[in-house]
């Protein structure tokens, strides 16, 4: 059986989004053939941590962790994210992990190299191992580097550094892959030469996981929407929650008690002053970050899932929308319409309205719309949707790709 190497920051026991991609390769590779065995990071102070995701991990999966090397700075530690920026500052990672690479080349003799960004800085150690060991090297996408804007969005400004690397990378990995449709043809078109060499596959969910989590019985006065996920980088709850107050009232549904969760990490310090501020308390209720399981739990036990995604954003998906599929409710989605995040509700199959303009009126139609809508699906196990968007569909998918284009003798270059 072939091996994979797989090489991310991000794996578990970290909470942050790029894990729960990694381990489902992890997870579901073995079924087509390919083994695999993991560098990552260590704990990072900015990441959450989920002790329970450990006991999804194969105990066949190798899997060793890298310490970050300004770990150890905990009392200067908000000061050195000031300075660095946490994107920038992983690239203090990849000399300790690079070590850890040759040694786990040397020591596995794997068949491929893949490297997962962001930070995108991991992709300069597939690079040099392609270079080294002669590896065919694949490079995973889940957000865009920097030639298409995406900076913007983000807050960053990319310099030519970024840019000579990112150049680097899609003349030279064997395999480009990026996770959502329309960021692979915005890869093709910006970089036209290496059009042969990128696929899109997307992210996903588990529905097993999520079947073995049964949803609570809900309250028939009570109308519950749910976000679980960070608030950060424009994402914005504050429109919905206007909503809330509107339906509230114009008793638009029959007096129930309407409340939005927010569970997880805030970096919006002025948000809960605004809601006091404003009158809008009793329409929310804020949260701290709760393990995969419960969040799970949550999802399927909310009558309506609530996606905020950042103004603006055409390309990517917020990781959560895949676990709200598996949930099965109905989604209330602030994005962009022709994003990448309405066309995988399109074709979701789940009752869902996107708001593009984040106005509290079409928030309050959708919201009243969508309550109508919830009980239609609300018997229906997650098991029985298409396996479009699983995380075992993404595993097959990436086996091919690997089979085909490296192992087949059809290896790009």
């Amino acid at each position: 059986m072939p091996k994979l190497l797989l090489i991310s920051p991000f794996f578990p026991p970290s909470a942050a989004s790029g894990s729960f991609r990694m381990l489902g390769f992890a997870r579901h590779l073995p079924k087509y053939n390919w083994s695999v065995s993991v560098v990552a990071c260590g704990p990072l102070p900015w990441e959450s941590e989920d002790q329970e995701l450990l006991g999804s991990v194969p105990p066949q999966t190798q899997v060793q962790y890298v310490e970050f090397p300004l770990q150890r700075a905990h009392s200067f530690w908000p000061l050195v994210l000031q300075k660095l920026r946490v994107v920038r500052g992983m690239y203090y990672w990849n000399r300790p992990a690079l070590r850890a690479c040759r040694k786990a080349i040397e020591q596995e003799r794997p068949d491929a190299v893949l490297t997962s960004g962001p930070p995108h800085s991991v992709h300069l150690i597939g690079q040099k191992l392609q270079r080294q060991y002669g590896l065919p090297w694949v490079a995973d996408f889940r957000d865009p580097w920097c030639s298409w804007g995406q900076e913007q969005h983000y807050g960053r400004k990319w310099g030519g550094l970024g840019k000579i690397g990112e150049r680097k990378v899609f003349q030279r990995a064997d395999v480009l892959i990026a996770n959502t449709p329309i960021m692979a043809d915005v890869f093709r078109e910006v970089f036209p030469s290496s059009a042969g060499r990128i696929v899109a596959i997307p992210n996903g969910y588990d529905p097993v996981e999520i079947e073995e989590l049964p949803a609570k019985d809900r309250e028939n006065n009570f109308l519950t929407l749910l976000y679980a996920g960070v608030i950060y980088v424009g994402r914005d709850p504050r429109p919905v929650v206007e909503a809330l107050r509107m339906i509230s009232e114009e008793q638009t549904l029959n007096g129930k008690q309407l409340v939005l969760r927010l569970i997880g990490k805030c970096h919006d310090a002025q948000l809960q002053h605004d809601f006091q501020s404003r009158g809008l308390s009793r329409w929310v209720k804020m949260e701290d970050q709760v393990s995969h399981r419960e969040a799970t739990q949550a999802a399927r036990s909310a009558d309506l899932l609530v996606l905020l995604d950042s103004p603006g954003r055409r390309i990517g998906v917020p990781a959560k929308l895949y676990e709200y599929l598996g949930a099965r409710r109905p989604i209330l989605a602030l994005a962009e319409q022709g994003s990448d995040t309405d066309l995988v509700l399109q074709q979701s199959g789940l009752p869902y309205r996107v708001v593009h303009d984040w106005n509290a009126k079409a928030l309050r139609d959708a919201i009243v719309g969508l309550s109508r809508e919830a009980p239609s699906i609300a018997s229906e196990p997650a098991g029985e949707q298409p396996g479009l968007f699983t995380r075992e569909a993404a595993a097959k998918k990436l086996a091919h790709v690997l089979t085909s284009k490296i192992c087949g003798g059809s290896r790009a270059v």
